[in-house]
């Protein structure tokens, strides 16, 4: 992320700057307290595998929709230099209507199969560990 701006020329080039150093340090203790994340993985899925399947696939695809998000907004202001709402307008400023419903129902279709592939991430994961906790 620190050598992106030599490849590419990005906006408000403080701000991302900020925001990458920032990550550093997380990133950092992320990794140094990955078994800590991971107990606490295991206690928030037990409870949230009793909520039910459609429950989680909604919520994880909800995550998931919530990132994509995050991210698109954070390439279009940093990038391009441009308004999230910009992505939509056309040439004479008014909103692409034809391109805001395919967005829209690349949303959804996105959020169904996100929710259904990170429900099965978290299952396999979740499996994993109680196996690997069985055999100590």
């Amino acid at each position: 992320m620190l050598i992106l701006p030599l490849i590419t020329p990005i906006y408000y080039l403080p701000f991302y700057y900020l925001l990458a150093v920032s990550l550093l340090p997380l990133s950092i203790y992320r990794v140094m307290r990955d078994e800590h994340f991971e107990q606490k993985f295991l206690r928030r899925w037990k409870k949230a595998r009793e909520k039910g399947y459609w429950i989680n696939v909604l919520i994880e695809g909800a995550r998931s929709i919530l990132l994509l998000i995050a991210v698109a907004i954070f390439t279009t202001v940093f990038v391009y230099g441009l308004t999230p709402v910009s992505l939509f307008k056309q040439d004479s400023g008014e909103i692409n209507i034809a391109f805001l419903l395919f967005f829209i129902i690349f949303l959804l279709l996105f959020y169904f199969i996100a929710g259904l592939i990170q429900y099965y991430e978290n299952e396999t994961r979740y499996n994993k560990a109680n196996e690997s906790e069985g055999k100590k």
